[in-house]
C-alpha cells in the first residue's frame, strides 16, 4: 500500500512531471505555482511558440530557451486577493533573472530540488524576502 504524499512532495512532482515536457537538450526544468494548495500555472524550459528547438552537444547556456519559471509565471492565474501564501515549486533553483521576475508576484516561498549552479538567484530572493526551501 503506498503513502499519501504530502502537499510538498506532490506539487514538487507536478513539477518533476512538467520538466519532462522541456524541449531543451541540456537540462530539463519544470515549476509549478502553487495558491492556497492549488495549482494556478505550470511552466517547462524550452524554445519559444513558432522558434525551432536548440540542440546542444555540451554544456554551454541556452540562449533561445524561456525558463520554467517565466512559463509558469506566464500561465498562471494568481489572485492577488486569495488567503495564504502563493508558493513555487522548480525542479531546479530559479536562476538570477527568474528570481527577479518571481519578486515581482505575491509568490513568497520557492521550494526546489537541485542547486542550479552559476547565476543562481538564491541571495536575490532571500535578499527580496522570500522563503526558499530545498526539498529532496
Amino acid at each position: 500500500m503506498s503513502t499519501r504524499p504530502g502537499w510538498d512532495e506532490y506539487f514538487m512532482l507536478l513539477a518533476e512531471q512538467a520538466a519532462k515536457r522541456s524541449t531543451c537538450s541540456r537540462l530539463h526544468v519544470g515549476a509549478v505555482v502553487v495558491q492556497n494548495n492549488r495549482v494556478v500555472g505550470t511552466g517547462y524550459n524550452g524554445a519559444p511558440q513558432n522558434i525551432p528547438h536548440c540542440e546542444h552537444f555540451d554544456d554551454t547556456p541556452c540562449t533561445i530557451s524561456v525558463h520554467a519559471e517565466v512559463n509558469a509565471l506566464l500561465h498562471a492565474r494568481i489572485d492577488e486577493g486569495a488567503w495564504g501564501p502563493t508558493k513555487m515549486y522548480c525542479t531546479h533553483m530559479p536562476c538570477f533573472e527568474c528570481s527577479k521576475l518571481i519578486l515581482n508576484t505575491p509568490i513568497t516561498i520557492v521550494y526546489f530540488r537541485d542547486y542550479y549552479g552559476r547565476n543562481s538567484g538564491h541571495d536575490l530572493l532571500y535578499q527580496g524576502g522570500v522563503i526558499i526551501d530545498r526539498v529532496p
